[in-house]
């Protein structure tokens, strides 16, 4: 935009004004769009939520174009659902990433049967707990700042959480591959574990985000 001084005598200066954001019903397909719990082929994969979550500028538009939704997370926390706060990040690991004890390397078949105290690698379960944090925090900061969209409902809440177990499934597949099907099996029983006690301990009225909570995350 331009504009001119309070005299009136100055040359046009240009104004940068900041885009209103748009309607709740818009930033709502988006969220499930980029959650992955659309019912159409517009649904994100992971990585194309990965791509958005961390733009290489997250001050760019054209780089990152969602600033009015929020970006955080809390690694699976769950918000302040206790105790299934401290177990899924225990069981899922405390930085998200599922870590194979040691005594499965005794019972793998194969031609890894005789590795012992090696490391295999980490199974990624932080990327679905960011995507499930996505999700929930924007859905119920959605529904309180519009109060007409039913975003943060018993749907969507089965959906985000169907979406955290495929997620994880998925990091144990292509993490662990078929020479370690018995570290891919541990990993996917962990997960089950997980999500099955974060579903039995928390619920769409007992979990609500920061109505305000809005912008790309830095990390």
């Amino acid at each position: 935009m331009l504009a001119q001084n309070e005299s009136g005598n100055s040359l046009l200066t240009r104004l940068d004004c900041p885009n209103a954001a748009p309607s709740g019903n818009h930033q709502y397909a988006e969220v499930k769009k980029i959650a992955g719990i659309s019912s159409d082929a517009t649904a994100y994969s992971i990585d194309e939520f990965l791509a958005e979550k961390f733009p290489s500028n997250i001050h760019h538009p054209t780089q990152a174009p969602y600033p009015y939704l929020t970006w955080n997370d809390d690694d699976c926390s769950l918000g302040s659902a206790e105790p299934a706060r401290r177990f899924v990040q225990k069981e899922t690991g405390f930085g998200n990433e599922y870590d194979p004890p040691a005594e499965l390397f005794g019972l793998l078949r194969g031609p890894l049967n005789f590795v012992r105290g090696a490391v295999a690698p980490k199974a990624p379960f932080k990327h679905g707990c960011w995507r499930h944090d996505f999700a929930w925090r924007n859905l119920s900061r959605i529904e309180q700042k519009f109060p007409f969209v039913d975003s943060w409902n018993q749907t969507n809440y089965n959906l985000t959480n169907s979406r955290l177990g495929s997620d994880w499934n998925q990091a144990c597949k292509q993490t662990y591959n078929f020479l370690l099907i018995d570290i891919r099996m541990a990993c996917q029983a962990t997960a089950k574990l997980a999500l099955d006690v974060m579903i039995l301990q928390t619920s769409v009225a007992t979990y609500a985000s920061n109505a305000n909570d809005v912008g790309y995350t830095n990390g």
